[in-house]
Parts: structure tokens; C-alpha cells; sequence
């Protein structure tokens, strides 16, 4: 096992990047643990309200945000841009003033339409939590941008860790339900207020410089042209995730329903945030080694490609063996029925392999494509849903999230493998199939059969480092046949 391990290198850029999202994972993991304490505390039917409120708070920080922190990250690496602290104030600005007239017309919508108390708190704390969120998001692209992503996900960890022993505090207190929808809101607000303090004092920032910031119409439209393929596709996107309690409410579902597809989802969700460090961290490099050398970018894209597929398939394999372990420890028996769900969304789990892809796609200046394939995808899939949900029932929306993700990796592949020069060798894509296939199919037969959860863990974490061997066998120089740089 040990010389298995060693013959697998992994390029530096990837290792960090490894680091980096093992630690969003805590991260996350801590995070939803939260909504796993509430969950259990109130019952499905509350994490269904609770689905409902973040849903929407979160399609509306979205539009607010626009795309920006992919744009910033993008633009303040690469090195033709100047004045890139002007440039950082000036969306900063907007972000943090618009936030600022959106809340305010949120807490009125939430006065005038909610009639108790506890769904009001609970829809006010989500409002804080989601748009300080979004807030952060924007801001920390600046440490992205750097390379200074760990800095970041130590910071939510700590907020993740202190919202969590607070409450478990507040809860052996006996203090009310109320108090403790507010715990995370308030830390989130803490975060972003630190993290401007951080930007304030390296880069010499002052309160004022984010007053009064004047652009000329040439200057603002050379910038929206940049950010509104990002803006487009992260709202699309946005409305796509949080479009199943919509259609479930219209399909005449109730809220127990989404809140057991809600609980696998939100896991779900968390091992999907863990990708997003990929872009985060590696897009930066990406976009500045296509600046300097779009020639070298195959082998740039490679090196870093070999590794994460290698890590998403073993993660899909072993997500799959402790589908039902997961959601039982965390959830308890209330929530068994999500179980099925949690087993498919396993299955599609490319939260590294995606977000890779995609930071591929913008490094090479081609993020019009991400915008074109998030409208067929985000168009097909509640249509799918509406016409299959009545016929299937809600177990379709595991299955399209199962099978989706796969068809988007491929069209990703094939659309990287036509613009990247040099080209890369078919057969490298076949051994790719074969990875896939046996890292899905070979923890499903297992779970099937009803195999002891350990003897299968071990035997995909084995069959997965094996084929993991296999593939470092391609080197870069044969897989790239047509190298001429």
C-alpha cells in the first residue's frame, strides 16, 4: 500500500489545493453540522422552512454579487490590469451599498409577509447569514487573487467552530429557539468586519477611499463587460440549486417532503462548497500561466487534472459507501427516508472535478461558454423536473442530480480538449471512462450486496489507488503527442 501511495505524485499547486479544500471542508462540514443540530432540534418540517428562506435569500445575493468574485480573482492576478486597488474599491463599494438597500427592503418584506414570531427570526437571521455571505465572497477575492486562500477558509472555520459551541451552549442554557438562529448570523457579520480590517491595514485603505469613487462611461463598461458572463451564469446557477422547494410547493409537495430531500441536499451542498476552493485557488494560476504561455497550458492543465480526477472519483466511491451512515449519524431515524437521495447525489459528486473545469474555461478566456451551458442546463433541468417529479416522484430530482453532473464533466472535456493546443491523446480519455465506471459501479455493487461498510470502504480506497497508478503510467509528453513548443 505504501510504495502504491508513493508512485502517485501530486504537482505542488495540487497539494496545496488539496490542503485547501480538506480544510473548507471542516469548514463546511462544521457549518452544516449546525443545520444538522437545528434539524434534529425541530424537525424536518422546520429545515424545510428553513430550505425555503435560504433559497431565496440566496438567488438574491446572488444577483446582487453578479459574478463578482470570479471576475475579481480573475482580473486583479493577471498582469495587464492597473490601478488594481482602485478597481477592488470600486466593486467592493457597489456590493457592500447595494447589500445595504436590499437588506432594508428584506426586513420590510419580512414584517409585512411573516406572521409569527419564530418564522420571522428565523427568515431576519438566514437574511444576515446568506448576505454577509455574499459580502465575503466579494472581499476575499482580493486574497485569492494573492494566494492567500488559506487565510480565508481559517477564518470560516473559526466562525464555523464558535457558531457551533455557542449554540450547543445556548442549548444547555435552555435559552429559546430565537437566540440561537441569531448565533451564526452574528459571527458571520464579525467575519466580514475582520476581514476588512485585514485589507484596510496591508493595503493602506481608509474608510473614505470607498466613498465617492468616480469611473469614467468608458471605464464602467469595459468592466460589466468582463463581469456579466460571470454575473449571468452564477445567478442562473443560483436559481437552478435553490429552484427545488419552488417546484415542489407548486407541485402541491408540503415542507416535511423538501426538508428529506433538503437534508441530503444540504450535505450535498457541503461536499459541492469544498470544490469551490478549486477555483478559488487554482484559477488564478491557471489564468496568469495562459497569459504568460497559452501554448503551455495543456501541460499546465494536465498536471493538475491527473490528480484531482483521481481524488473525485475515490470521494464518489466512498460518499456511496457511507451514504446511509451519513445522514442516520447526522440526521437520526427522522430522516431515513432521505437515504436514496443521499445515495444518488453520491454518485454525481463532482464538486472537484467541475469547479476545475470551469476555472479552465475562464483561464482561457472563454467563460461565454460557461454562460451558454449553464442556460441549457439550468432550462432542461426544471422543465425535467416538472414534467418527471408527477410521475417519479421527488426521488427524479436524485436522479437527475446523479446523472447531470456526468453529462456536464463530458461536455466540459470535449469542449477543453477542441481550444487547448496541443491537443490530448483519446486514449486518454478512454482510460478516464474506465476510472469513472469502476469508481461508481464497483461501491454500488458492494452497497447493494450489502457488504460490511469497512471491507468495501478498503477495497474501493485500494481498486481506486491502483487505477490512480495506472494513469500516472500517461505521461505528459506521450499524451500530448502533437507537442510543438
Amino acid at each position: 500500500m505504501t510504495s502504491l501511495v508513493k508512485n502517485i505524485r501530486f504537482p505542488k499547486l495540487a497539494r496545496d489545493s488539496f490542503l485547501v479544500v480538506f480544510s473548507n471542508g471542516i469548514n463546511f462540514l462544521t457549518a452544516g453540522l449546525w443545520g444538522v443540530l437545528l434539524a434534529r432540534w425541530l424537525g424536518p418540517e422546520f429545515f424545510g422552512q428553513y430550505g425555503y428562506w435560504t433559497g431565496f435569500f440566496q438567488i438574491v445575493s446572488t444577483i446582487i454579487q453578479f459574478g463578482l468574485p470570479g471576475m475579481l480573482t480573475r482580473e486583479l492576478t493577471v498582469p495587464h490590469v492597473n490601478a488594481k486597488k482602485l478597481y477592488f474599491r470600486f466593486f467592493i463599494s457597489y456590493h457592500v451599498s447595494v447589500s445595504f438597500i436590499i437588506t432594508g427592503v428584506l426586513v420590510l418584506f419580512l414584517i409585512f409577509k411573516v406572521n409569527n414570531v419564530e418564522s420571522f427570526v428565523l427568515g431576519l437571521s438566514t437574511l444576515f447569514i446568506v448576505f454577509s455571505g455574499g459580502i465575503t465572497n466579494t472581499i476575499t477575492a482580493w486574497f485569492f487573487a494573492k494566494g492567500r486562500a488559506p487565510l480565508i477558509t481559517f477564518l470560516a472555520v473559526i466562525r464555523s467552530v464558535l457558531v457551533i459551541t455557542t449554540g450547543l451552549l445556548f442549548k444547555f442554557l435552555d435559552i429559546h429557539v430565537v437566540y440561537l438562529l441569531f448565533i451564526p448570523a452574528f459571527y458571520s457579520i464579525i467575519r466580514v468586519i475582520y476581514i476588512f480590517r485585514i485589507i484596510f491595514k496591508e493595503a493602506h485603505f481608509r474608510i473614505f477611499d470607498f466613498i465617492g469613487i468616480n469611473f469614467t462611461k468608458h471605464q464602467l463598461l469595459k468592466f460589466w463587460r468582463f463581469t456579466w458572463a460571470f454575473g449571468l451564469v452564477a445567478i442562473i446557477g443560483s436559481i437552478n440549486i435553490n429552484s427545488n422547494p419552488v417546484i415542489l410547493k407548486f407541485l402541491g409537495y408540503t415542507d416535511y417532503d423538501y426538508g428529506i430531500i433538503n437534508a441530503a441536499y444540504r450535505i450535498n451542498g457541503i461536499i459541492g462548497l469544498t470544490g469551490g476552493a478549486i477555483l478559488n485557488v487554482i484559477m488564478p494560476w491557471l489564468s496568469k500561466g495562459f497569459f504568460l504561455s497559452p501554448k503551455n497550458f495543456s501541460v499546465s492543465f494536465l498536471k493538475i487534472f491527473k490528480p484531482i480526477y483521481s481524488f473525485n472519483i475515490l470521494m464518489i466511491s466512498l460518499l456511496i459507501i457511507f451514504s446511509k451512515y451519513i445522514i442516520l449519524l447526522l440526521y437520526g431515524k427522522d430522516y431515513e427516508a432521505s437515504v436514496p437521495f443521499m445515495l444518488l447525489f453520491s454518485v454525481g459528486a463532482l464538486s472537484a472535478l467541475l469547479p476545475f473545469f470551469s476555472s479552465a474555461i475562464i483561464a482561457i478566456n472563454k467563460q461565454k461558454f460557461n454562460l451558454y451551458m449553464s442556460l441549457v442546463v439550468y432550462t432542461v433541468y426544471p422543465i425535467l423536473k416538472l414534467i418527471f417529479i408527477p410521475k417519479m416522484g421527488t426521488i427524479f430530482i436524485g436522479w437527475i442530480e446523479a446523472i447531470g453532473p456526468w453529462v456536464n464533466a463530458h461536455v466540459f472535456i470535449i469542449f477543453l480538449a477542441y481550444h487547448i493546443k496541443p491537443k490530448l491523446d483519446y486514449r486518454l480519455f478512454i482510460y478516464f471512462e474506465i476510472i469513472a465506471l469502476c469508481g461508481i459501479a464497483l461501491p454500488l455493487y458492494l452497497v447493494n450486496s450489502e457488504v460490511n461498510v469497512f471491507l468495501s470502504a478498503s477495497i474501493v480506497i485500494i481498486v481506486n489507488l491502483l487505477l490512480a497508478r495506472g494513469l500516472n503510467f500517461f505521461k505528459i509528453k506521450d499524451i500530448l503527442h502533437r507537442l510543438q513548443v
